[in-house]
């Protein structure tokens, strides 16, 4: 790492509480580039989603599934990790294949279900554009009543196992990517201990 380069704050936070929650809500500037070491000493202006992959890796994560309401999942290439897109999409009932696999936001609830009680080492799934999920958060229509009781639910159902070179404990982990706080159910994270909120 560059001499006097310190990550950012939400970064270390990130790290910090990545063995002791299940579930994360990232708000703020996130879709500003970030500052991110690239290795070999070097610094660069990455999107978030390449930041979040790096620390996944960087932490014996070794499948990130990204998801956007419009494009659907993708699998995320993880720096020096091999891919096994097609037998990780089938573990958690999407369909394989080169592109990215369509689904809705009613469809979402079954893979955060899946993921969260996938064995072998963490993966983590990462939803952008969460409050785009939601029409109105103070009156949820009940296919998104459903998605988040269902990810409440999951947030302390979920256990941590050993993984990685110094079998830290990890969850299969969840991250929420929204501009505000507010754009999600309050009480879905408000007074969660299992979900922590972290502003960029």
């Amino acid at each position: 790492m560059m001499q006097g380069f310190e990550a950012a704050r939400w970064l270390r936070d990130l790290r910090r509480f990545l063995p002791l929650k299940s579930q994360f809500v990232l708000s703020g500037n996130v879709r500003d580039l970030q500052a991110h070491d690239v290795g070999s000493g070097s610094i660069a202006a990455v999107p978030l989603q390449n930041v979040l992959a790096g620390e996944f890796a960087a932490g014996g994560y070794t499948n990130i599934l990204f998801y956007q309401p419009v494009a659907g999942f993708r699998v995320m290439a993880l720096p020096g990790v091999p891919s096994s897109n097609d037998a990780f999409l089938t573990s958690l009932g999407l369909p394989a294949g080169t592109g990215p696999a369509p689904a809705g936001p009613e469809l979402l609830g079954a893979p955060i279900d899946r993921l969260v009680g996938l064995q072998g080492d963490p993966s983590a799934l990462v939803i952008d554009f969460a409050s785009r999920l939601i029409v109105r958060n103070d009156a949820l229509a009940p296919v998104e009543h459903q998605l988040f009781s269902r990810a409440l639910l999951l947030s302390h159902a979920a256990q941590p196992r050993p993984a990685g070179r110094q079998r830290a404990p990890y969850f299969n982990t969840v991250v929420w990517i929204v501009e505000k706080e507010g754009d999600l159910p309050d009480w879905f994270l408000i007074g969660n201990p299992r979900i922590r909120h972290i502003p960029i």
